[in-house]
């Protein structure tokens, strides 16, 4: 069952499972921030590329786990992985001939 249930009711036990996918939205979450701002705000191609690539590592992350809850879940987050992987290529294009 994919449910964050636990995570509205503190009453209820937070699975172990739950935990860890917990950690990996929150760590895509901040690797996308981090891009955003070192690629669009900074202007560092070297450490916006780094982190692109943490994001696309984060999200096969986050689409594994979803495999162990709910299979056609999973499905769903196979478009956000390809343009992960799409945008951590175009990144390293501008890193390498910028």
């Amino acid at each position: 069952d994919f449910s964050f249930f636990p995570f509205f009711y503190p009453h209820k036990k937070i699975s172990l499972k739950d935990k860890r996918l917990l950690a990996y939205l929150v760590i895509n979450y901040l690797a996308n921030i981090c891009y955003v701002l070192f690629f669009f705000q900074f202007k560092l191609l070297f450490w916006s590329f780094i982190w692109c690539v943490v994001s696309f590592l984060s999200i096969l992350f986050v689409w594994m786990e979803t495999i162990l809850f709910n299979k056609k879940l999973s499905y769903l987050l196979i478009v956000n992985v390809l343009w992960s992987l799409f945008a951590c290529f175009l990144s390293g294009y501008v890193y390498l001939f910028n």
